[in-house]
């Protein structure tokens, strides 16, 4: 070791969080370009905190599924919001996320007729 060594000040890159979650974004937008089964102009990507949200709308229930399980994969990625809407294709219904702590072998079963809370029915 010499002086200029020991002079020089060791420098430690620390990147900030906004950083971090774009780095997450840009690779699940990459990942989407990537699946081409996936409606890319219908899917929005957000990441707060390691939380990577997907929001928008999907035309297959699979794609649910398969969406959530790329995102889970992305380094990073500490958690997945599904706020995704399936629209049924020949009738138009859209449907919400399952539940939390709904049996997700049921995720994307279609009940008939469909249940409306606000119709009372």
């Amino acid at each position: 070791m010499n002086a200029i060594d020991i002079m020089t000040p060791q420098v430690l890159m620390v990147r900030s969080d906004a950083s971090i979650e774009a780095t997450i974004r840009k690779a699940m937008l990459e990942e989407l370009t990537r699946l081409n089964w996936v409606p890319q102009a219908t899917i929005e990507v957000r990441v707060k905190d390691g939380m990577l949200e997907l929001w928008g709308v999907i035309f297959d229930e699979r794609q649910r599924a398969a969406l959530r399980v790329a995102a889970e994969n992305l380094p990073g990625v500490r958690s997945v919001q599904d706020h995704l809407i399936w629209i049924e294709p020949m009738s138009g219904v859209g449907f919400g996320p399952p539940e939390e702590g709904s049996d997700p072998k049921a995720a994307g079963t279609l009940q008939w007729p469909p249940i409306s809370p606000a119709l009372g029915v």
